[in-house]
């Protein structure tokens, strides 16, 4: 019987060192290669002294500590080994240039704030509350236990790029009250949605507001991504009418 503990605790521990050498260790090291390759890129910003960063597996988000300048680096545009010549796939904004930021948990609008006309809120005043929720971001939650994606989506006073998606979380997590990870995910999601916010609002007071036609146009960008979400249109047929709309 002592044997048969023995070998019982062995392998206990083999599995243990397994699980560590094989998964843990693994995904400890591509993480710190990532976080690596994103601060030489984040070297190559020159318009203004970071103060906050955000490691996204798709995004990189760089703002100044007065919350004035913007940059956004989408990882896809930067290939391996040109992280030292990057900044001029950059896009570099001010407070003001913010339209509209919208936080999606689950592909599911959660909170959103924007410049207005006269206190309405954009896409809620022009499409009967369809503002509010239009633009989901493609994901799906199996049950109210589980989220698979957190998004903040920026749109920007941009005609050839209106919108960017900055991601969080990209993969299936507990939401219950013992799951770390989703509350720290959650967190710094939450705290970007409020520098974003925060420069929203500031610059409501600082520049003339969103003229109308302005304001048209931002829904109008909002049913067409509604529209793309839920297949009712073709990736094709979005970009098509995106460039007939902005074109405009």
């Amino acid at each position: 019987m002592s044997d048969f503990l023995i070998l019982l605790v062995y392998t206990a521990i083999l599995f243990v060192l397994g699980v560590y050498l094989f998964i843990i260790l693994p995904i400890s090291y591509f993480e710190k290669r990532r976080k690596s390759r994103a601060d030489l890129i984040f070297k190559q910003v020159s318009k203004f002294p970071i103060e906050h960063k955000h490691y996204g597996q798709k995004m990189l988000v760089a703002i100044d500590l007065e919350l004035n300048n913007i940059c956004l680096i989408e990882l896809d545009k930067i290939p391996k080994g040109k992280e030292n010549h990057s900044e001029e796939n950059f896009k570099y904004l001010k407070a003001e240039d913010i339209l509209k930021v919208e936080l999606f948990e689950g592909g599911n609008s959660v909170t959103s704030s924007s410049r207005s006309i006269g206190g309405a809120v954009v896409g809620g005043a022009l499409f009967g509350g369809v503002g509010a929720i239009i633009g989901g971001l493609g994901g799906s939650t199996k049950s109210s236990a589980t989220v698979n994606k957190i998004e903040i989506r920026l749109i920007v006073n941009d005609k050839l790029n209106p919108i960017y998606d900055i991601d969080f979380l990209n993969g299936e997590i507990d939401k219950d009250a013992l799951s770390k990870a989703y509350d720290n995910i959650s967190k710094e999601a939450r705290t970007w949605y409020g520098y974003f916010e925060v420069m929203i609002k500031n610059t409501k007071y600082g520049f003339e507001e969103t003229k109308e036609k302005d304001v048209d146009l931002i829904a109008k960008l909002e049913r067409l991504i509604s529209l793309k979400d839920s297949n009712a249109i073709s990736e094709d047929e979005f970009n098509i009418l995106k460039k007939d709309l902005i074109g405009k």
